[in-house]
């Protein structure tokens, strides 16, 4: 699997909007035709610390789990990435530049487009 900043965003979006809400997410709340693809994803979120809940080791995949909320780590990440405008600069500068990128360098690509927008340097 290749690490999707679509998914990872989006998953953040989702939980943050959930985190009022009385269940928390499970394989069910995301797309069926990217089951597989959005397990894989909340699973290195969990690993990276990023949302809490649990995951469950199932014989097979998707793995199930059971998100309820956002880390510290992982709303300094969803503010850098939540506006669309920088989202979209972040996602085309990486992907001119042909390369990809890690956790904390998406976050400061972002965090300078933020500063731009806000006019400060």
């Amino acid at each position: 699997m290749k690490r999707n900043w679509e998914i990872v965003r989006d998953i953040l979006i989702k939980v943050e909007s959930n985190e009022a809400g009385s269940k928390p997410l499970e394989n069910r709340d995301f797309p069926d035709d990217l089951k597989f693809e959005y397990s894989e994803h909340v699973e290195i979120l969990f690993e990276a610390k990023l949302i809490k809940g649990n995951l469950f080791q199932d014989l097979k995949p998707p793995k199930s789990y059971s998100i309820t909320g956002i880390t510290w780590e992982g709303y300094e990440l969803l503010d850098a990435i939540r506006n669309e405008t920088i989202w979209n600069k972040t996602k085309n500068l990486i992907k001119d530049s042909g390369t990809s990128v890690g956790l904390q360098l998406l976050k400061e690509i972002a965090i300078d487009y933020s500063k731009d927008l806000l006019g400060g340097s």
